[in-house]
């Protein structure tokens, strides 16, 4: 099992938090978003099913498209505790070949907290919409956790709503979440990033902007297509 990011946060940070409630959840979502200034693209598919498992939860498909790489991935996303259960994941090279796999079939978050399972930067976006953005809490503290031991702390901010002009959608009010480290040494290294949700009922994502590792571009990802029902 290589290269996974565990996203851990105490349980009851996380019902205070991040919740399912705070949105209406769609019975299925499809979302189509793509760096219009480069050749990346993000496709989500998410289903919400009754699993016989797991109860109410997500059923995520997810394929991210860079130059260079192809990375899928698949999610079972539990509702009660937005906890990844079950998971899947190949990048595949220009050349065909894979690099880098893993299969998650349970998780057991350790020190008894709950954990999240992120498999690419933007596909943390499905649970960020479920902050309570209406409600007083504006900053809170996460953290990574790698496969291979250790981990960073990270704050999510509510910048509040913005009003933002896309190039598909026009100008739109969105919150913007904003993602940094928890460390002022080691900001100027780990670059932010920023996520941005439409101001409606299931929280619509519709923008990634930032880089996704150190020293790499800054990418911005506008949502082009999106279905639900």
């Amino acid at each position: 099992m290589k290269n996974i990011l565990l996203l851990v946060l105490p349980f009851s940070l996380c019902a205070q938090t991040f919740n399912i409630t705070n949105i209406t959840v769609p019975a299925y979502e499809r979302y189509l978003l793509r760096d219009l200034n480069g050749g990346q693209t993000m496709a989500l598919e998410i289903n919400s099913v009754n699993d016989k498992r797991f109860g109410p939860s997500w059923s995520v498909n997810a394929v991210t498209t860079f130059p260079e790489m192809k990375n899928e991935a698949s999610m079972i996303i539990r509702h009660a505790d937005l906890q990844v259960v079950s998971a899947a994941e190949t990048r595949t090279f220009k050349d065909g070949t894979v690099r880098e796999t893993f299969e998650l079939k349970s998780l057991t978050a350790t020190n008894d907290d709950k954990g999240f399972l992120v498999s690419n930067p933007q596909s943390i976006g499905y649970i960020m919409r479920t902050f309570p953005f209406t409600s007083g809490e504006r900053q809170i503290t996460l953290r990574f956790l790698g496969s291979r031991g250790g981990g960073m702390s990270f704050y999510v901010k509510n910048n509040g709503l913005k009003r933002i002009d896309l190039k598909t959608l026009g100008r739109i009010d969105a919150y913007e979440l904003e993602l940094g480290v928890d460390a002022s040494l080691l900001s100027a290294f780990i670059p932010k990033t920023f996520y941005y949700f439409r101001n409606d009922v299931q929280k619509t994502f519709v923008r990634f902007k930032g880089s996704f590792m150190p020293g790499a571009k800054e990418n911005d990802l506008e949502l082009v297509e999106y279905t639900n029902r």
